[in-house]
């Protein structure tokens, strides 16, 4: 498989992570957590494209309270749309 299409790959399957955590429940980490926004899930989707290949492929995006966490091997990155 070509780096490339492996890149693809992740994108759409962290695209589509992505996107379902706007169906996380209010308190969904019973600590009050609201889901993150439209525009914070937008943002972090853009933020895909962004990623060296490397990146993309060891990173992982986490929901966070009304956020998104992209914790990579070698950095950490909140992002939020208020």
């Amino acid at each position: 498989m070509s780096l490339k299409t492996l890149r693809n790959l992740k994108r759409a399957e962290f695209a589509k992570k992505i996107k379902s955590y706007a169906e996380l429940g209010k308190d969904w980490d019973s600590y009050g957590a609201n889901p993150p926004s439209a525009g914070t899930i937008e943002k972090a989707i853009w933020f895909l494209d962004k990623l060296t290949d490397e990146e993309l492929l060891t990173v992982q995006p986490v929901p966070t309270h009304e956020a998104i966490e992209f914790e990579g091997e070698n950095f950490s990155i909140r992002i939020w749309k208020e």
